[in-house]
């Protein structure tokens, strides 16, 4: 547990409250070392493949587009083991996450917005209650598919559900993020 959670602190510090960007990529190192570690003891620590896979993905994405290349495998692997071990983790973490890899790669790198749907799709059967999942389906069909109809679809459900509690920061922030859009969508 502490590799984890050391991991999660290092992410949500360095994407939410770093001093500069040098000490932003530094947490981000820092968790990914820590959760590697976390999954080195425990083979069968989910959460520790997820925080590593997270915070790989924004050192490398801090360090440019070469050095994100470079560590996406990497952290495709670690998500796919997420996915094996638990799905749930980090409310379907491991398929919204491989999803965003999707829409961030360009196709000559082997993205798809086809499978980013699919992963945001099984991240939303597998905790349907989280905000979250909806915001990157809605995000996709907005602004990469060119289906705002499906968007509104999506976003509307995601309106509809309960209130995550106070301490759930990224659920509030989504359900927020998608109550913008359905207002800028229905002003028009």
């Amino acid at each position: 547990d502490y590799a984890w959670k050391t991991a999660m602190a290092s992410y949500y510090v360095g994407l939410h409250h770093p001093k500069n960007e040098k000490e932003a990529e530094m947490l981000f190192e820092k968790g990914e070392e820590a959760a590697r570690e976390g999954f080195l003891f425990n083979e069968d620590c989910a959460p520790c493949y997820f925080w590593a896979a997270v915070n790989n993905l924004l050192w490398g994405q801090k360090g440019g587009s070469l050095r994100l290349l470079f560590v996406i495998r990497t952290a495709q692997k670690n998500l796919e083991k997420v996915n094996q071990l638990d799905e749930t983790v980090a409310y379907a973490g491991g398929w919204r996450t491989l999803g965003q890899i999707e829409v961030g790669l360009p196709g000559f790198f082997g993205g798809s917005d086809e499978r980013a749907e699919r992963y945001f799709k099984k991240a939303i059967e597998i905790v349907p209650e989280k905000p979250i999942n909806y915001l990157y389906l809605t995000r996709l069909y907005l602004e990469q598919m060119d289906q705002p109809e499906k968007a509104l679809e999506v976003a509307n459900k995601a309106v509809r559900l309960p209130p995550p509690p106070e301490h759930d920061v990224e659920n509030r922030h989504a359900l927020r993020d998608m109550q913008k859009i359905l207002k800028k969508k229905l002003s028009n």
